[in-house]
């Protein structure tokens, strides 16, 4: 049999990358010979075990791997070198002068707000010492509510500076993150010094100080948190009992700009356009502009684009017969992300959901959705519903477990439920922000508020509920076997597939 016609371009496309994403694995970690050669031979006997066993094919597999072990060795080994230059000359030194640039605010506390600074030079004894800015390196800085900091805020300040990591080979939870977008450290700050003195405040803090306004003139405090998070990932006015609810119950993922949430607020628009009398690539059309309106709105960083992109390769395929393409097209995407930053693979828990949740929608969103026309009275749009947030859940189980080690029994109920809701009061709360722009008093903006304010107080009612559900915890040494064993079924099951679709196929 013909090389090319047995072996098919889609089927060696998506070995590369699986090779590749391999390859970032082993290049992440603590490296030894017999770590490589360990890697070399998984990467070798996958084609063999599935029946890719000639030569030809293990040498794109070998290739894809060493790419992939290479480009993540020396992102690593970057984090590295900046964490130990940071940690003999800067961490754990009293009395050491910081001056950086405030960069983006992380979190907020009852009594803090917590920033990421990225550092421009620190003087030790009298010795200035500049970080390069290619290096990015950066801590994060706790800031009292009291004192006054923006964003672009170029600041200095003199004090001692915490270490970040205890370990920076066996990172878990938060340091994942941090490892991930160089927050080597952390400092408090009960003092500093603005070197700049413009008051001129960023366009994000800008669009968020004016969301908090909108929404604070109509709802009461608890309403508009879940109101700000869910439609700028803002969770600064959340109580910490709130915040818990809704980690226990599953739903957290509804607080940030995340892929589901797109996902969901184009499976929406889809419905109410679908008996609209117009051509699909004028509804589209629609779709998409309102999509580029809400990331304006939001504020177009990495994550945000990512998680758009995810939810309009996912609102294709269900739209679509060609789900192949739009499989080979998610994985072009994810690659091209991996390509750039490779250790997101790894450490970036907002990537790994939005691969996740949308490659689960496009492989197994038609066969659920066959289970669920066989039941009796149940209309379209719950089989939707119902269809994305199982399959979307299958997708992000594995990377769950991966991060956290932890996944809500009773999450797939409480998603199911509030799936109903999210799509259409995202939508709603979008269209309250542009009329109390257009018309900030009116019969309009208080019927709507409404539907809003009784749309919360369904979902803090679910997460409240739920969150009083067990939850399956996995303890550390299996958390990443276990993830890994779930993941590789998913991967041989889309490989056989795809090899039965294309060569099997009547």
């Amino acid at each position: 049999m013909n090389f090319l016609k047995r072996f098919h371009p889609r089927i060696l496309f998506f070995l590369g990358f699986l090779s590749f994403g391999i390859g970032i694995g082993f290049g992440g970690y603590e490296n030894s010979p017999l770590h490589i050669l360990l890697g070399g031979i998984i990467v070798l006997g996958i084609p063999i075990i599935i029946g890719y066993g000639r030569w030809q094919i293990l040498c794109i597999a070998g290739f894809f791997f060493l790419s992939g072990f290479f480009i993540t060795y020396l992102h690593q080994q970057e984090r590295i070198n900046t964490y130990k230059y940071l940690y003999e000359n800067v961490f754990e030194r009293k009395n050491i002068q910081i001056t950086g640039t405030i960069d983006k605010k992380m979190y907020t506390t009852d009594r803090s707000s917590v920033y990421r600074l990225l550092i421009d030079n620190f003087d030790t004894e009298g010795h200035k010492k500049i970080i390069l800015p290619s290096l990015h390196a950066s801590i994060m800085v706790e800031v009292p509510k009291n004192l006054d900091v923006h964003i672009d805020n170029k600041i200095q300040f003199t004090g001692t500076t915490l270490a970040g990591f205890s370990n920076i080979f066996q990172l878990s939870g938060f340091e994942k993150y941090a490892w991930y977008h160089k927050l080597f450290g952390k400092a408090y700050l009960w003092s500093f010094d603005i070197k700049n003195k413009s008051e001129n405040i960023s366009f994000r803090e800008s669009i968020q100080k004016s969301l908090k306004k909108i929404f604070f003139q109509g709802f009461p405090k608890d309403v508009t948190s879940v109101l700000l998070g869910i439609t700028i990932g803002n969770t600064d006015f959340m109580n910490g009992q709130l915040k818990d609810d809704f980690q226990k119950s599953g739903l957290t993922h509804i607080l940030v700009v995340s892929g589901s949430n797109i996902t969901f607020l184009i499976l929406f628009l889809g419905i109410m356009t679908r008996s609209i009398a117009l051509h699909r690539y004028i509804k589209r059309t629609i779709i998409v502009s309102l999509l580029l309106v809400y990331g304006y709105i939001v504020g177009w960083d990495v994550p945000i684009i990512r998680a758009t992109v995810m939810g309009i390769i996912g609102y294709i395929a269900l739209e679509s017969g060609h789900k192949r393409s739009v499989l080979a097209f998610l994985i072009l995407v994810a690659w091209g992300i991996l390509i750039f930053s490779p250790l997101a693979l790894l450490y970036d828990v907002g990537f790994g959901l939005s691969f996740g949740a949308t490659l689960g929608i496009i492989v197994f969103y038609s066969q659920v959705e066959e289970i669920l026309k066989k039941i009796p009275f149940l209309p379209r749009w719950i089989i939707s519903i119902i269809g994305i947030t199982l399959t979307a859940s299958i997708g992000s189980f594995p990377v769950l477990i991966y991060h956290f080690g932890v996944y809500p029994i009773v999450s797939i109920f409480a998603n199911i439920i509030i799936g109903g809701i999210i799509g259409p009061l995202l939508t709603l709360s979008l269209l309250y922000i542009i009329l109390a722009l257009i018309f900030p008093i009116g019969n309009i903006l208080f019927y709507l508020g409404y539907f809003l304010f009784f749309g919360v107080k369904s979902i803090l009612w679910v997460a409240h509920f739920f969150a009083f559900f067990p939850s399956i915890q996995i303890i550390d040494p299996f958390r990443i076997p276990i993830s890994l064993f779930i993941i590789s079924i998913c991967i041989r099951y889309i490989l056989v597939r795809e090899d039965t679709k294309l060569f099997h196929s009547k």
